[in-house]
């Protein structure tokens, strides 16, 4: 890449990076990805600037290299097969918290062990609202019947990925509702 272009591209991104990052923001990784928003956006700058100097030659002179930064990013974020997705999507979402496990406790100092797993056993119970019977059930064959990922699949037919979405979430549920219940 020749001085020129390089300092063309410098010049581009020193003056719309801030621009840049909240389109990615606002459209892009919005919700559950935001904290993933800078990563990206200097993941996608070092994906660009891997590109022959004819094609970001071509992007600027076009004038479409916010585009392209887009929508790259966009893909990066959202495809299973991305180098993104690999470093950080999909470690991500393999993470299931152990709320049943003994380290989960440690940010609950100022409350018994033994009434918290009281509030989440409430949860649990049929009288108790909070979650759906599918929530519940993948709880139980999960973390009481410790059942593997494989045999939950197995029984109701959701692909992996949705099962431990719905199991995250159902944790995510309890957790918000035992901390805001023990904080009373």
């Amino acid at each position: 890449m020749t001085e020129e272009l390089r300092n063309k591209v410098n010049k581009w991104f020193t003056r719309n990076w801030n621009h840049y990052l909240n389109e990615v923001r606002t459209n892009i990784t919005k919700g559950k990805m935001a904290e993933y928003t800078d990563d990206i956006c200097a993941f996608m700058y070092t994906e660009f600037m891997k590109q022959s100097p004819e094609k970001i030659e071509q992007i600027l002179e076009d004038g479409k290299i916010l585009n392209w930064m887009l929508r790259s990013t966009s893909f990066q974020i959202r495809s299973g097969s991305s180098p993104f997705y690999s470093k950080y999507r999909k470690k991500r979402a393999n993470m299931v918290p152990e709320y049943f496990g003994e380290s989960s406790y440690n940010q609950h100092d100022a409350v018994e062990l033994d009434d918290y797993y009281q509030c989440m056993m409430e949860c649990l119970s049929e009288e108790n609202g909070l979650l759906d019977w599918y929530e519940k059930k993948l709880i139980d064959m999960k973390y009481l019947k410790q059942m593997t990922y494989n045999q939950i699949v197995e029984t109701y037919g959701f692909s992996l990925i949705s099962t431990k979405r719905h199991l995250t979430k159902a944790l995510d549920k309890i957790e918000k509702h035992c901390n805001q219940k023990l904080e009373e």
